[in-house]
């Protein structure tokens, strides 16, 4: 896994195979899901940790209940965005949502725009 400084510039490899648990966090501001043809625009970039532990990183968003892992760095933020569009567009297009998830979609409404 290669992670660069706060500036972007010194590339640094990290060995996954001495590390048994660390946390990262990566900020998003627009997502572009190309499979969904669809476009999410945050109002503010949001911020969401990266946990690896068990040679698998995850993802644990609760404020939009949405959970993904992945073997691979590189993957995990692209999962999370898929999954992120598809929830949104299964709740928008649910007339019979639960409490929980009428929570979920009024977080979705407050924090991005979709087109």
């Amino acid at each position: 896994m290669e992670l660069t400084d706060v500036d972007g510039n010194k590339r640094a490899k990290l060995q996954t195979e001495y590390l048994s648990y660390a946390e990262f966090s990566i900020d998003i501001s627009d997502i572009d899901e190309k499979q969904q043809d669809t476009r999410i625009y945050f109002s503010d970039p949001y911020n969401i940790k990266i946990v690896f532990e068990g040679n698998r990183f995850s993802i644990n968003d609760s404020f939009f209940q949405i959970y993904v892992d992945s073997q691979d760095f590189k993957e995990i933020k692209k999962a999370y965005e898929l999954a992120l569009v598809r929830k949104y567009l299964t709740l928008s297009t649910n007339n019979d949502l639960s409490i929980d998830d009428q929570v979920v979609l009024e977080n979705m409404k407050k924090t991005f725009l979709v087109s």
